[in-house]
């Protein structure tokens, strides 16, 4: 709803009442970076990622891909694209691996985590990283038998025309129109 300076407030009142709410850190992040705050988005989920890495809590790699995906989002923003590229990659490869840990919710974000680096590279100009990328993340969204916040078919219209975009710009005109 866009009501993200309204949303910082609750944030904050639940950080005023639980100091280490993971959730109301990951909230205000969120909040800065839709409101164009940058450094305050990357420095708090700096600090979540770090936290997170000494964690012994069960729900340490989704605090940490969580924070990277953001991380790199707000990275994205900036146009910094090494360290974007760094944060996606290192959020893919923990949602990799969570599924042999039997982590099921990261590894049914894995589709998300490939999108949000396709697009980067596509933002780059690197249509072809952009395409395997969006590839994977149609593979893997296809073979999700649960659904997430994402229906199936909101899932496939955002990858498709995403694809799409990438074959335009690889002058691939007869797979941009079959997608």
């Amino acid at each position: 709803l866009g009501q993200y300076s309204k949303a910082i407030g609750y944030y904050q009142t639940l950080l005023g009442i639980f100091p280490d709410s993971i959730r109301g850190l990951l909230g205000v992040a969120q909040c800065d970076y839709h409101l164009g705050h940058y450094k305050e988005a990357i420095w708090i989920n700096t600090e979540l990622i770090e936290a997170a890495k000494q964690s012994g809590s069960p729900l340490k790699l989704n605090i940490l891909s969580a924070s990277l995906n953001e991380r790199g989002l707000t990275y994205d923003s900036l146009r910094q694209f090494s360290n974007s590229v760094a944060d996606y990659s290192e959020a893919i490869g923990i949602a990799e691996r969570s599924k042999t840990s039997g982590n099921y919710d990261l590894y049914n974000d894995e589709w998300f985590l490939l999108l949000n680096r396709g697009n980067l590279y596509y933002g780059f100009g690197q249509y072809s990283n952009s395409l395997a990328d969006h590839n994977l993340a149609l593979r893997l969204s296809s073979a999700l038998k649960t659904v997430d916040l994402y229906s199936i078919d909101l899932r496939s219209a955002i990858l498709f025309n995403s694809r799409c975009l990438d074959y335009v710009a690889l002058e691939q005109y007869t797979n941009a129109l079959t997608d």
